[in-house]
């Protein structure tokens, strides 16, 4: 759990904190004594706890020419993703049983993939269907590390999984909302990355930095052109501007970090 802290809270206070401060007085139609009283402002502090993101601050991004007026939209899946750890590490009771774990996993994946497939109506009508769908691909994710699957395995779903895509686009038959695309997209990049001698090693990893800083960017980039911006041209200077913002938190916030979650990982094999 300290390894998954250290790995996700450093960066997403500091892109906060820079959004809330910087910003927000400086693109807001709200001038700035008004912007710092409004409690919006403070309020959307709390998405540093990760757990409940505001999408809101006092004159930003809210004009009509916005589809979504939100200030950083991408941040809703961290509150999903840190649920999900909390109930991957429940699993720790069963540490010493690695069979049950298996077995456990195993079943709620089966379990999610059958309501997928049967009951997209009925989920609907309880839960939001795509949500049910990421944490499908949580959990099986976790199987694949857990199972102990062979890279061969993966590699043979994933074109599996393939053949069936393919054959439902050709017969126009679609049961599961492309979810076979993606999982067999899923297996194959699983299997790709597990072959050393394809991969490039990269010795920057500016992943989630673009993760937290590209809406902003592109919200920004819409509203500095008067709305008029066409998405491809947003796409490509939204990458333009963003990848070098997602280097510098890389190299001063996250690499900076990782090395604390180094230290911790030797600190807790000493004790």
């Amino acid at each position: 759990m300290v390894k998954r802290l250290i790995r996700i809270y450093p960066a997403l206070i500091v892109s906060i904190a820079f959004t809330v401060f910087v910003v927000g007085p400086i693109f807001s139609q709200t001038n700035i004594k008004d912007y710092f009283s409004d409690s919006k402002t403070w309020y959307y502090l709390t998405t540093i706890g990760g757990f409940r993101i505001q999408y809101f601050l006092p004159g930003l991004f809210n004009s009509n020419n916005f589809f979504i007026k939100s200030v950083n939209a991408s941040l809703w899946s961290i509150s999903l993703e840190l649920k999900l750890y909390i109930g991957l590490s429940l699993l720790f009771f069963f540490k010493t049983k690695i069979l049950i774990v298996r077995y456990i996993l195993l079943a709620t994946a089966t379990s999610l993939l059958v309501f997928i497939v049967l009951n997209e109506e009925a989920l609907n009508q309880v839960f939001n269907y795509k949500i049910i769908t990421l944490i499908f691909a949580f959990v099986l994710g976790s199987n694949c590390f857990y199972q102990s699957f062979k890279p061969s395995h993966l590699l043979i779903a994933s074109l599996i999984l393939f053949t069936i895509g393919i054959a439902q686009i050709l017969l126009n038959v679609f049961f599961d909302d492309g979810l076979t695309i993606r999982i067999g997209i899923a297996c194959f990049t699983m299997w790709y990355c597990l072959q050393k001698r394809l991969i490039v090693a990269l010795k920057n990893d500016i992943s989630y930095g673009v993760y937290i800083y590209a809406f902003v960017v592109q919200q920004l980039l819409f509203q500095l052109f008067n709305y008029q911006m066409l998405p491809a041209i947003n796409i490509l200077l939204t990458l333009f501007i963003t990848i070098p913002i997602a280097l510098l938190s890389w190299k001063f916030i996250e690499e900076p970090a990782l090395q604390l979650k180094q230290k911790f990982t030797k600190s807790s094999a000493l004790s």
